[in-house]
């Protein structure tokens, strides 16, 4: 058996463009959905820029819950929002140069028929991936059979296991809390991505990173998107 790249993040609301390059180096992709969900986390919510260059949040509506409820149980309040994102869009982008393309594209997968958020965000991102040429296998982890673990790095060691995965590919900011022994003794190795943050034409003076991949989408198109992560990987 060769090497086998999995990659593990919560299913997140249109996420930035170094979630996808991460999907992109992966060879499965794992929505880790059977976690506690935090309700200002990056789940349900995404950073925009606004017509005079202010960020902005864009945030899905779900229902309340007790603060241990986990993503897979997870539901929307109402379908309010989706209109209001698109509009909010509209204004922001649409002098970007490839608004028309893009936004066609988001306005048919913005679809108000799925009540579960991680069934909706991660649909969302698999069609993204798709526009952008990326095949990882994507999985979500409440669907896998997987036994209590005591700690994160034991969950994502059973994930990449049970996966048949050599090596986990790991985000830089988890560099503080991985558990490397965890690691060893399941024979995984630990990887951290590489992404490096490209500054792109935005509306202003200064590049702001972190934002919603639509950012990059509105303003490279698809294309330029899929070149940038193609390039990266040389």
């Amino acid at each position: 058996m060769g090497v086998v790249t999995v990659a593990v993040h919560q299913p997140n609301y249109l996420p930035w463009l170094g979630y996808f390059y991460k999907i992109s180096k992966a060879d499965v992709f794992v929505f880790l959905d059977n976690v506690q969900f935090e309700r200002r986390g990056y789940c349900s919510r995404t950073r925009i820029i606004g017509t005079n260059g202010e960020e902005l949040w864009l945030t899905q509506n779900v229902q309340k819950s007790p603060r241990d409820s986990l993503i897979q149980d997870t539901v929307f309040s109402d379908r309010f929002w989706i209109k209001k994102h698109l509009r909010t869009l509209q204004v922001a982008y649409r002098k970007a140069p490839h608004f028309e393309v893009v936004f066609r594209r988001i306005e048919s997968l913005l679809q108000p028929d799925i009540a579960h958020l991680p069934t909706f965000n991660g649909l969302l991102i698999q069609e993204i991936c798709r526009s952008l040429g990326i095949g990882t296998r994507l999985l979500h982890a409440s669907r896998l059979e997987l036994d209590t673990v005591a700690t994160p790095s034991e969950r994502i060691a059973r994930i990449v296991r049970l996966l048949r995965g050599t090596v986990y590919l790991s985000g830089s900011g988890a560099r503080a809390y991985n558990d490397t022994a965890t690691f060893a003794n399941n024979d995984i190795e630990l990887t951290y991505s590489d992404f490096a943050v490209f500054p792109y034409p935005q509306r202003t003076q200064e590049f702001k990173a972190g934002l919603s991949i639509i950012d990059a989408l509105f303003h490279l198109g698809f294309e330029g998107v899929a070149s940038f992560l193609r390039s990266s990987h040389q």
